[in-house]
């Protein structure tokens, strides 16, 4: 029988060079992972439930259970990420794990990011301590260069990359989703749940998928560059924000010159919500065509929506527009039948964040009424993106997963005093989807989409 004081994790850190692959692989390391590769992900998940395998924190959460709750059927990227930040007080573990067998923490990773079908991992480390970081990104070489990282792991089919991440170092980073937060550049600050992680983690945004396909070049960047130090990779991902800068710029001039090209002179256009300098670049996407009509002399009278509960339109697009010297007046959401029915509007132009292969467009909560008003009273409904906005691997909007945000920003935002009861339930969802019957045209970067767009959308990529 093992005795309870029998050292496990800490059993190498005495040897010379623990921290080294050769020294690691001559003590039984990495036969785990071949081990694991030889079974199935639900089989290893199975495995570890049954073994009752638990977390060494205060909670001591049986590890399988939590491999189990990541959702399969979930058809985004998922990501393991592991929290070495070593940010509560008085405690010395991760650290000294780091420097002393790294490679033990590699081969734990791959084994668990197996389980759960995960193709990139990362490793969220404090930056203040650049030994530990180094020692660890030396670790994620050497796995790399003997095939337990990358493509087609052990020849199992198997792709894998691990980012060694450097954190800014903070005690609230503990808490898991604080992490997720500064993993993705912000703040770290607790999220509300639900959602919970295991459903929606690392870039977990779903609507706008071009942030995703942004984050997607960057992270490429990284992971092929894997084998590189550091210093070398920062050059390369500082080009590729430079090529999507400059990208993004001819594109919203595309965008803008052809959405133009569908308005005539004096005619009324409705916008609803902000997709504008403010939000993109140059000239913008769902409102580039107004500032480009206005700067090549037509003359559009533009109704801004104040697009509730946040107010983008009357805080960023009518102050885009005036700024610019556009004609426009703002009005509530609910005002948008009035105008139409008076026979002001022409036109609506509307950005979006995903569009399905059908021509499904999702955007800001309220879009989907404008187009609806639109369709009743004869007006085009426009829609303008980028192509990186199209996800091909959503069929309809009913693939396109709607955010749910806080209720406060009903019952309390931009008001002196709470509105409701706080006990009062709320449904605040950031986006609808408009059905692609109720789109005149789809104005993108590469031409403009008309229907049937199931035809029109797969020429793009053709």
């Amino acid at each position: 029988m093992t005795d309870l004081l029998t050292p496990v994790l800490s059993a190498q850190w005495g040897e010379d060079k623990s921290w080294k692959l050769s020294r690691y692989e001559a003590t039984g390391g990495y036969r785990a992972l071949r081990k694991a590769l030889d079974m199935q992900p639900d089989e290893l998940i199975t495995l570890v439930k049954d073994a009752n395998l638990r977390g060494r924190g205060g909670a001591g959460f049986p590890t399988g259970m939590k491999w189990s709750f990541v959702p399969q059927d979930n058809p985004n990227p998922k990501y393991l990420v592991v929290n070495a930040d070593e940010s509560e007080p008085g405690t010395c573990k991760d650290i000294p794990l780091m420097m002393a067998t790294p490679h033990t923490l590699v081969e734990g990773i791959i084994i668990a990011s197996y389980a759960i079908r995960a193709k990139h991992a990362f490793i969220y480390c404090r930056g203040e301590v650049l030994h530990v970081i180094r020692r660890l990104q030396q670790a994620v070489r050497e796995a790399y260069a003997a095939g337990y990282l990358g493509r087609n792991i052990l020849g199992t089919g198997y792709d894998l990359d691990i980012i060694v991440h450097s954190g800014a170092g903070a005690y609230i980073c503990g808490e898991e989703t604080a992490l997720l937060d500064s993993l993705e550049g912000r703040r770290g600050q607790p999220r509300l749940r639900p959602p919970f992680p295991a459903v929606a983690g690392l870039y977990a945004r779903p609507t706008a998928v071009n942030l995703s396909w942004a984050l997607d070049r960057m992270h490429a960047v990284v992971t092929t560059s894997a084998r590189l130090d550091p210093e070398d990779v920062v050059p390369l991902l500082h080009d590729e924000c430079i090529a999507i800068h400059r990208e993004d710029l001819e594109m919203s001039e595309e965008i803008s010159r052809l959405g133009a090209s569908l308005l005539h002179d004096g005619d009324g256009v409705l916008t609803h919500c902000n997709a504008g300098p403010l939000a993109c670049l140059g000239y913008g996407t769902g409102q580039g065509p107004l500032f480009y009509a206005h700067d090549h002399g037509k003359d559009v009278h533009v109704f801004a929506d104040e697009t509730r509960p946040l107010l983008q339109g009357a805080r960023l697009t009518s102050y885009e527009l005036q700024r610019a010297g556009v004609d426009v007046t703002l009005i509530c959401d609910d005002m948008a039948s009035i105008v139409m029915r008076n026979g002001w509007v022409q036109a609506c132009m509307v950005g979006c964040d995903r569009v399905a292969m059908n021509g499904d467009a999702a955007n800001k909560i309220g879009t989907s009424g404008v187009a609806i008003l639109a369709k009743h009273y004869g007006i085009p409904f426009y829609v303008l993106g980028p192509t990186s906005t199209i996800d091909q691997r959503a069929a309809t909007g009913a693939d396109i997963k709607i955010e749910l945000r806080d209720p406060d920003e009903i019952k309390e935002m931009f008001y002196a005093e709470p509105k409701a009861l706080p006990e009062v339930k709320c449904y605040n969802p950031s986006f609808d989807v408009t059905d692609h019957d109720l789109i005149a045209a789809i104005v993108t970067e590469r031409g403009i989409c008309r229907p049937p767009y199931v035809e029109s959308l797969r020429a793009l990529f053709a």
